[in-house]
């Protein structure tokens, strides 16, 4: 076993000894070697899933096993059209021939080179790509510009560049890293001021998980929300989002939100900076949401992504599919999936075939 491995694991192990939270350490063992028993599987997620917490009782309703997670991630594999998903401007490019709304694209760049449908653009110093981003801003009217890494995953090494930005001695930092790295542009969305209300400094979107049966059928797993913090500008698990559950029927967010386990595993009745109670809110456009989902699903026949959705007055926008979604996220929400109808329908498959 790799040194970097095991230090990982004594990582992990420390983390839930040491959380005040936690269950006895007999318990917690118990319910390890229970779960082992019951599935013949090492319950590998079983404390990413914040099951080693006072309270958690339904251990045995989450997929945390290793060769669980194995089966679930490997054989939905589809090499081809994982690159629609992986690839931001690819993702773009197919998902503009079909009805649905997406956020403005602006450009993309591949090191000092930027493309668009203007043509090809040098940004081979500061001076030019500040020049690049004000041309933009003018032309399209935007306030701000999202850039993230076409290839980029948890909301890592984004920017946001302000029309106060537009000037070398702020950009400098930001230059460097999308000048050696490929970035996707757009236009910064504006949000639902409902949504807005409960966090205004990120787009706060729906992760909403579909599935797809051997027989063609689509369906909706689960829907949860993510939340930024911290005034941070994307709300991300890896940068340390809120997320809450979204009941699929009615859109009503659900009472406490979390944290990822790794960032604190916080629960939250309130948002933490606006004081925004969680509770009883009702998702602006919520069918509208269900319906991209399954339209996006039906438009790249993945059999199980997770669609990342945001809220405008208008309407939803579809930002993204991801085949190698946050499961801790979407399960934690859901209260684990073995009891989800149709996620247990779409795991049995899987075992069939």
């Amino acid at each position: 076993m790799k040194k970097e491995k095991i230090k990982q694991i004594f990582s992990e192990i420390w983390k839930v000894v040491s959380d005040k939270k936690r269950k006895s350490i007999i318990r917690i063992l118990y319910e390890l070697l229970h779960y082992f028993i019951v599935n013949k599987d090492f319950p590998l997620y079983y404390s990413k899933h914040m099951l080693h917490r006072k309270g958690a009782k339904n251990y045995l309703d989450y997929y945390i096993g290793k060769k669980e997670h194995y089966k679930i991630r490997h054989s939905v594999i589809d090499t081809e059209l994982i690159r629609f998903l992986e690839n931001k401007v690819l993702f773009h490019w197919h998902f503009k021939e079909s009805s649905l709304k997406l956020p403005e694209h602006l450009g993309y760049n591949l090191g000092k080179e930027y493309f668009s449908p203007e043509g090809i653009r040098h940004i081979h110093d500061l001076n030019s790509f500040c020049c690049l981003m004000e041309e933009i801003m003018k032309k399209t009217g935007a306030n701000s510009i999202f850039a993230k890494p076409i290839s980029g995953i948890g909301g890592r090494d984004c920017f946001k560049i302000y029309a106060e930005m537009l000037k070398p001695d702020s950009l400098a930092g930001i230059y460097d890293k999308i000048g050696s790295s490929k970035y996707l542009f757009q236009r910064t969305i504006d949000q639902h001021p409902l949504i807005n209300a409960i966090y205004p400094h990120s787009v706060n979107t729906l992760r909403i998980h579909t599935c797809i049966y051997l027989n063609g059928q689509i369906d909706l797993i689960s829907i949860s929300m993510k939340f930024g913090s911290k005034g941070k500008f994307v709300e991300s698990g890896g940068t340390g989002t809120i997320l809450i559950s979204v009941d699929t029927d009615t859109g009503a967010l659900g009472p406490y939100a979390y944290k990822n386990f790794e960032w604190g595993g916080d629960m939250y009745i309130h948002h933490p900076d606006t004081k925004f109670k969680f509770e009883g809110f009702i998702v602006p456009h919520f069918e509208a949401v269900k319906d991209m989902s399954k339209a996006a699903a039906a438009f790249l026949p993945y059999r199980l992504v997770g669609w990342d959705v945001a809220i405008t007055e208008e309407g939803p926008i579809l930002m993204e599919g991801n085949h190698n979604f946050g499961f801790w996220g979407g399960q934690i929400a859901d209260k684990g999936f073995k009891k989800n109808k149709a996620f247990k329908q779409f795991f049995d498959e899987l075992n069939n075939t």
